[in-house]
């Protein structure tokens, strides 16, 4: 949800590297909720889905696109999470750092 996220987010481009894209910013609002979950439909960006992927804690918010995928542990206002932190290497290696 965007009152988490957004603060995630805006700490991650800090760090972006100047001419980077900025990150495409999804919320519930943008989901289909199918009985069940909230689904997160990566087609309807409009972009090339091989140049996205989508980070949750939910696996079945992307089973439309497992492959574009990467499941993170929940997080409820841990000030010792580090959960982001692990992904730091996946990320790099993604961006080609």
């Amino acid at each position: 949800m965007s009152g988490y996220a957004d603060k995630v987010i805006d700490e991650l481009e800090l760090h972006m590297k100047p001419g980077t894209p900025k990150f495409h910013r999804l919320y519930r609002e943008h989901c289909t909720f199918d009985g069940r979950t909230y689904l997160k439909n990566l087609g309807e960006l409009g972009r090339d889905l091989k140049n996205v992927i989508i980070m949750d804690n939910i696996p079945r918010s992307y089973y439309l696109h497992t492959d574009n995928g990467i499941p993170i542990e929940s997080w409820f206002e841990d000030p010792e999470d580090t959960e982001l932190m692990k992904m730091v290497p996946i990320l790099k290696w993604l961006s080609g750092r």
